[in-house]
Parts: structure tokens; C-alpha cells; sequence
């Protein structure tokens, strides 16, 4: 194709060759993988070592990642979180929007086993400072308000998407 493009002024074999140079001068380091999509990763990850099955738990998850994606675009255009790896980025939106559904949408119980799937898939400690941090930044700094008001943003999203109906708990054995 690209030789096609270049009107016959470079053969396949020259385009490939370039393509190859360039590819080595950047030590194959391209685009790697974002913020979200570490998070559609590690939910679906955390779903499969889960007990949730069926629609709920799909919609659960679909709630999850619409939580993490408004998260994550907004790390992207706040210069604070250059930094950061997307793997950082990406777990800190998680445990905010696993926070912001609560308990009566995903079990105590199933929390636990999504937070340390997480846990060992990617080897960061949760609780540490630089992932408390970021989940402040996330919840706070991105929009210019403060953390309560954007928490609680994102606790009226995840409340307005269990009245849809994904209300039942994930992983519940009956009691939330």
C-alpha cells in the first residue's frame, strides 16, 4: 500500500526497510496501552475470578468502565498525570468506581476478591501513597472541584445506573 501511495517512487522492499529502521531507533516502543484499557483488562480479569454471573454482572462491569472511562479521559488531558503509568492510573479508577457503587451493588464480599485480583495481576499495592494519591487527583483535581463533589459525582452515576437496574449485588450470597 504504501508503495502504492508513493506513485512508484519507493519499491514495497524500501517502505519495509524504512518502516524496520524506525521501528529499531525507537527500541519498539509505540503506543502502549491506556489507562482504559488497562481497566477493561483488569475488570474483566476480576470478573472471571469473581462469583457475579449472568446480566448484572455484566451491566456491573459495563457501570465499572464507564466510571473508569470518564476517569481515565480526564487523566489524559491533566498534565499531573503524565507521570504516571496507565497501570496506576487504571487501578486507582477502578477502586474509585468500585467505591462510588457501594455495597448494595457489589458485595463486600466480591470487592474483596476484585481488589486482590487486581492485587496479584499487576503487583501494586493498593493502599499505597502513590495510588491514594492518584485516586484523589481523580476524583478532585481533574475538573477543578473538589474531592467530596466529584466522589459524590460519581456515587450519583453509580447510584442512577443500579436504579436501571443492576441493583442486585455481584457475587452476593444474599446479604449485601
Amino acid at each position: 500500500l504504501g508503495a502504492e501511495l508513493s506513485r512508484g517512487t519507493y519499491a514495497a522492499a524500501d517502505i519495509s526497510w524504512m518502516e524496520q529502521q524506525l521501528l529499531q531507533i525507537l527500541g519498539w516502543r509505540m503506543a502502549g496501552p491506556t489507562g482504559l484499557d488497562f481497566c477493561q483488562h483488569l475488570i474483566e480479569l476480576a470478573l472471571k475470578h469473581g462469583n457475579g454471573n449472568g446480566k448484572n454482572t455484566e451491566r456491573i462491569a459495563e457501570t465499572m468502565v464507564d466510571l473508569c472511562r470518564c476517569q481515565t479521559e480526564l487523566a489524559t488531558s491533566d498534565y499531573r498525570f503524565v507521570t504516571l503509568k496507565p497501570s496506576t492510573v487504571a487501578v486507582s479508577a477502578i477502586l474509585n468506581a468500585i467505591e462510588a457503587l457501594g455495597n448494595a451493588v457489589v458485595a463486600p464480599t466480591e470487592r474483596l476478591v476484585v481488589m486482590e485480583t487486581i492485587r496479584r495481576a499487576t503487583r501494586i499495592d493498593l493502599g499505597a501513597r502513590a495510588i491514594r494519591a492518584c485516586r484523589e487527583e481523580l476524583l478532585g483535581g481533574l475538573a477543578g472541584v473538589d474531592t467530596e463533589s466529584t466522589g459524590a459525582a460519581l456515587a450519583k452515576m453509580a447510584a442512577q445506573e443500579a436504579a436501571d437496574g443492576c441493583a442486585s449485588s455481584y457475587g452476593s450470597t444474599g446479604s449485601n
